[in-house]
Order: C-alpha cells, then sequence, then structure tokens
C-alpha cells in the first residue's frame, strides 16, 4: 500500500433518493411518484412566466458575451447556465423542444474560445430568439413539423461557422 492510498478518504453519499420515493415490497411507492406529478401539474402554468423571465435573462447574457465582454470566460459561463437551467427545466413541463435548442446552445458555447466571432455571435442570438419562438408559439411536446424546420435551420448556422 502507498502513502497515497493509506490517505485515501471515502466518503458514503447520502442516500436522500430512498427516502423521498421509498422502495416497498411492492416495488417504488406510487404515492410518492403520483404526489410529485401532482406538483409538477401545479407548477405547469408558473412555468411559462419563468421560462419567459429566463429567455430574457438568455438574451441579456448572450449580448454580455458577443459586445465584447471584459472577462469573456465570466460572460459565457453565465450564458452557459442560463441556457443549462433552461434545458434543465423544459422537458419537465412539456417543452421538450426548450431541452433539444437549450442543449445545442450549451454545447456550441462550450466550442467558443474568447469572445464569439461575428458569425459564432450569429448562432448564440439564433438560438435565443429559437427558444423565445417556443414559448411564444407554446411550441409543447416535440415542436411537430415546425420544430424540425427550426432544428434544421440551427444545425445549418452551426455547421456553417464550424467549417
Amino acid at each position: 500500500m502507498t502513502d497515497e492510498t493509506k490517505d485515501a478518504e471515502f466518503i458514503q453519499p447520502p442516500d436522500d433518493l430512498s427516502r423521498k420515493a421509498p422502495v416497498t415490497a411492492g416495488g417504488v411507492d406510487l404515492a410518492a411518484i403520483e404526489k410529485a406529478e401532482a406538483l409538477i401539474a401545479n407548477l405547469q402554468d408558473d412555468y411559462l412566466t419563468w421560462a419567459e423571465a429566463d429567455a430574457t435573462q438568455l438574451g441579456r447574457a448572450c449580448d454580455d458575451l458577443v459586445n465584447d465582454p471584459p472577462d469573456p470566460e465570466a460572460a459565457k459561463k453565465e450564458l452557459f447556465r442560463v441556457a443549462h437551467d433552461m434545458k434543465g427545466q423544459g422537458g419537465s413541463f412539456g417543452y421538450d423542444l426548450i431541452t433539444v435548442v437549450g442543449d445545442q446552445l450549451c454545447r456550441f458555447v462550450e466550442g467558443l474560445e474568447g469572445t464569439p466571432t461575428r458569425a459564432e455571435a450569429e448562432v448564440l442570438r439564433v438560438h435565443v430568439e429559437t427558444i423565445r419562438l417556443i414559448l411564444t408559439r407554446r411550441m409543447k411536446g416535440d415542436g411537430g413539423r415546425d420544430a424540425n424546420v427550426l432544428l434544421d435551420g440551427l444545425q445549418r448556422a452551426i455547421r456553417k461557422v464550424s467549417t
């Protein structure tokens, strides 16, 4: 055994999930699942208000990044953070397309180096406007045929600046 392995400390993570959704002899506690689903359903109306506020914040973060910020890395992290939050919430509230576009935006931001070029800035803005459009049109679920057009356009824009 080396000195490094003697100093290792093993930490047992808390098991909060099993307390919140206990597994019984019959399987997962269905009452706990139904309670969680009811809570999410009750928040459905509030989601659009939150998402529209997040979209405004996303637009500001985008503007901050593309307008030659004093700290491009901090501006990039903020844009990523807001996009990531929106991505995580979208599917939970039936806006799967927000999750898809938010994920694309996160992946694009991760690939940026320094302040975005003019073309990269346009790709960022198109993603922000697409998220706003999804919310304005209330494009729930996968967004249908219109979603395919939006996603195809975003992919073309990304490919254009990536080549």
